[in-house]
């Protein structure tokens, strides 16, 4: 347990940024959180409410996001059990994670690295398979002629902009700091012990790896969206996801690395649509048509060698020339909320850890 004043500053109010900012609040830090964006805002570099909203690793076997992945999936399950708990609990106080059932589809599973890495190229044995309820082997038919195999499992769906509001009332209760300004600036670093940053979009574009998605949000009268279906492809990404007490659900995929800009490919968005209707016929209206809402593209903070998660001494760079610790937290990618949790119990060990060597 850290010394009761010890002051950490947050850099960035996405969901990497606001759970870690939670995680050392319950570790009984002092917290402060600086950010160009807080939840609510609007604007193409606040990544984390564009984000697609469904629990799939993108975690190859032996890599450290494995571990993260499960962490945040076992935490979802006990926040969804909880709040199944008490039904009347206000929609704003709601987390909007909801569980549902996944179907996962490969158009060729012999090219797809989450195949080549299991044993005997089998679906069935992807590593996260025991650590999800209701995994199984998908038979035929499938959505789609070229889809050669598929997986089903138990997961979860959510609303971005939703999540994050409630992480951020979550970290406002407790007592957190906030500083919302345009970054860089030194605002908040005055008597911080450590700086956890978990804002870098920029960098990430710098190191090589971001990338774009674009997304349809979809009129989801009814029934909507009955279950989340992703399917994957050598050329693309697709997926339909059910957006838990808005009323829409959202479709997209084709992740487009390297891809720096916002604006709506029609063509792109027609070739959604069309996958669409083949992974949630249950969206078409009478016409066999989905109603599109609105689009949006989503940046993704992707960075070369995935995230970076470790500690970097500045040296003569704190208060009274100190030395500053830098916990760095970025380049999640596409996977930022699922990594989350895990991501930020990563970070409180970090800081811990270096404490400990102090005494």
């Amino acid at each position: 347990m850290a010394p009761p004043k010890s002051h950490i500053m947050v850099v960035g109010a996405g969901v990497i940024g606001l759970q870690t900012s939670l995680s050392l609040l319950e570790a009984g830090y002092e917290v402060t959180i600086v950010a160009e964006h807080f939840p609510g805002d609007v604007d193409d570099m606040y990544t984390s409410p564009r984000a697609g909203g469904q629990w799939r690793s993108h975690a190859l076997p032996g890599q450290e996001q494995c571990e993260w992945d499960i962490q945040t999936f076992k935490c979802w399950k006990a926040i969804v059990e909880e709040e199944e708990k008490t039904p009347d609990l206000l929609l704003e106080r709601r987390s909007g994670l909801a569980g549902y059932e996944s179907n996962l589809y490969w158009d060729d599973p012999s090219h797809s690295p989450e195949i080549l890495a299991t044993k005997n190229q089998d679906p069935s044995n992807l590593w996260w398979a025991p650590y999800v309820p209701g995994f199984s082997r998908l038979q035929t038919p499938f959505p789609s002629a070229n889809i050669k195999a598929g997986v089903t499992y138990k997961s979860f769906s959510f609303d971005p902009p939703r999540y994050i509001k409630w992480l951020f009332r979550r970290v406002l209760l407790r007592g957190i700091k906030t500083v919302h300004t345009k970054l860089p600036t030194s605002k908040g670093l005055p008597h911080a012990l450590h700086v956890a940053r978990a804002a870098a979009l920029e960098e990430c574009r710098r190191e090589g790896r971001p990338f774009s998605i674009p997304v349809l949000f979809v009129n989801a009268t009814g029934l909507g969206c009955s279950k989340l279906g992703t399917h994957l492809s050598n050329e693309q990404i697709a997926y339909a996801l059910p957006r838990n007490g808005t009323g829409t659900s959202l479709v997209g995929g084709s992740k487009q690395v390297g891809a720096w800009d916002t604006t709506e490919d029609a063509q792109l968005s027609e070739t959604i649509l069309q996958w669409a209707k083949r992974l949630a016929p249950e969206l078409c209206g009478d016409n066999g048509e989905l109603d599109v809402l609105s689009v949006q593209v989503g940046l993704r903070p992707g960075r070369t060698g995935g995230a970076r998660v470790e500690k970097e001494i500045l040296k003569g760079c704190g208060e009274d020339g100190d030395d500053l610790v830098i916990i760095h937290s970025y380049g999640h990618g596409g996977s930022g909320f699922q990594n989350s949790v895990g991501s930020a119990t990563k970070v409180v060990n970090l800081v811990e850890e270096h404490l400990d060597t102090r005494k």
